[in-house]
């Protein structure tokens, strides 16, 4: 019964590590949200151009 006072602990630091890299790959996003429309804006321009019909019905 002596591990019963560490247990609190330690899902304590497991929920701060998954809240840190939660936090940290949403900072992420939100830097490259700007770089990925552009990236999905430039290969949706080359597939129109192929005539490829996209999924999304827009082409």
């Amino acid at each position: 019964m002596c591990g019963l006072k560490t247990a609190p602990n330690r899902i304590f630091t497991h929920l701060t590590e998954y809240l840190r890299t939660i936090a940290s790959s949403y900072i992420l996003l939100k830097k490259n949200a700007r770089e990925k429309i552009i990236f999905m804006n430039n290969l949706r321009h080359k597939l129109e151009y192929k005539k490829i019909p996209l999924r999304d019905g827009t082409a």
